[in-house]
């Protein structure tokens, strides 16, 4: 563990920015990828119906991982000037954490699935646990500029759970000793990053004397656009599991779904390294913010329909190679209609930066809860009369229409600027 540390703290100071972004870049992608892989993983060793439940057991952990985060690593990381301390922000994250072991065993027992699915839900939810101490963790380092720092811990946190599972279910053990070593192990690093960062034992006795009121209030608004953005985003799944109660299809859905989170991975890479010019554009260059905002725009669907087209013909097979036993090929409109979405969902999270560098949260709020309660009836009617064909339309209507409502907050905003600008020149 000493060397392991030693490694995780070690400072690069040639080149420092390229080794700081490098090792970013490294925890998130192997985060981002660490889902699919454990799929093709759980689906060519233990079968479809075991992979089909995993799927969902993952879904729902990660609604609730919004729920133990609450957003606040955002403020977190750009608190330069500490308006709240660490033990302040690690504290709120100890009663978020709480709130999602209840919210998850609440689900486990109102839930109705099978036993097996039942006790892999508890495992998980241990296993955000983790993820989210972690992630504050990680935010403390990011706050020091160390997020080299903050890259290397998320790298190891998801590089020893992933092998600890891959090599027990490649040993022929069950999925539930399997998901076990998978959260036991994260739980193991969960308590090194912690020793780590320096917690102090005393840090349970001053929870209660901390005021969370500020933190709460600046984080609640985009918790809850991260709560529905994560809702619609898994919405077919939960319904499939509800009505068609098959694993079976949960993983074909999960499968035809995998391609969708590339196009999202590699939009990411392609404008987060331009936000801060962008939101320094806002305020010195409106012509030149409006340019990059329409640019970025336009290619970020001109990527998401050449890899929609690139997956209408070669997604089958390639995914059919990737988790073995699975025929894919009555499944390619499904395909089609999900790549499709996922090149709107990639808009849709670009829009969102965008629309938090002008400050129309609370508009982006109301859009994104119009869009759930719209998504929660659509959806339904669909896949109840069209099945796993209808989730994959649905998934697409719901971030063309989540993307109308951020286009129009973005236009209607840049226009009363430009308004703004015209009267103000006029005098």
């Amino acid at each position: 563990m000493y060397k392991l540390k030693s490694f995780v703290l070690k400072e690069k100071k040639e080149n420092y920015y390229t080794y700081a972004m490098m090792w970013n870049m490294i925890g998130s992608l192997s985060y981002a990828v660490s889902t699919p892989l454990l799929l093709i993983v759980i689906t060519r060793l233990m079968g479809n119906d075991l992979a089909g439940i995993f799927s969902i057991a993952f879904s729902v952990s990660q609604l609730l991982l919004i729920v133990g985060n609450f957003e606040i690593r955002p403020l977190q990381s750009i608190d330069i000037k500490r308006k709240h301390s660490f033990y302040e922000y690690f504290s709120f994250r100890i009663i978020t954490v709480i709130v999602m072991i209840a919210c998850g065993l609440i689900y486990c027992i109102i839930e109705s699935g099978s036993f097996i699915k039942k006790i892999i839900v508890v495992f998980l939810i241990i296993y955000r646990v983790s993820d989210c101490i972690g992630d504050v963790v990680e935010g403390e380092f990011q706050q020091r500029n160390q997020i080299y720092i903050s890259g290397k811990l998320l790298f190891l946190r998801t590089l020893f759970p992933n092998i600890g599972m891959i090599i027990v279910a490649a040993w022929g053990l069950e999925i539930i000793e399997a998901t076990a070593v998978f959260t036991l192990i994260s739980v193991i690093i969960m308590i090194w990053e912690v020793n780590i960062i320096g917690v102090k034992k005393d840090i349970f006795r001053k929870i209660i004397h901390f005021n969370y009121k500020n933190i709460f209030i600046e984080a609640a608004p985009v918790f809850l656009i991260s709560f529905f953005q994560v809702f619609v985003t898994n919405l077919p799944k939960y319904y499939i599991d509800i009505i068609i109660r098959d694993y079976s299809v949960q993983l074909i859905y999960s499968v035809l779904f995998m391609p969708v989170l590339v196009v999202n991975l590699v939009s990411g890479f392609i404008f987060k390294p331009y936000l801060v010019k962008i939101t320094d554009n806002y305020s010195k260059n409106m012509s030149e913010f409006k340019k990059e905002v329409l640019g970025f725009t336009i290619f970020i669907i001109g990527v998401g329909i050449i890899c929609t087209v690139g997956m209408s013909i070669l997604g089958v097979p390639i995914l059919e190679a990737l988790y073995g036993k699975m025929e894919l090929g009555l499944y390619k409109m499904e395909l089609f209609f999900l790549m499709f979405g996922g090149c709107w969902s990639a808009v849709c999270t670009f829009l969102y930066h965008i629309v938090i560098i002008i400050d129309e949260r609370k508009k982006m709020l109301v859009s994104y809860g119009c869009v759930a309660v719209v998504a929660s009836v659509f959806d339904y009617f669909l896949i109840v009369k069209k099945g796993l064909y209808g989730s994959s339309i649905a998934y697409l209507g719901t971030f063309l229409l989540l993307a109308v409502f951020l286009f129009f907050i973005i236009g209607y905003k840049i226009l009363r600027s430009s308004y703004q600008e015209i009267k103000n020149s006029s005098r």
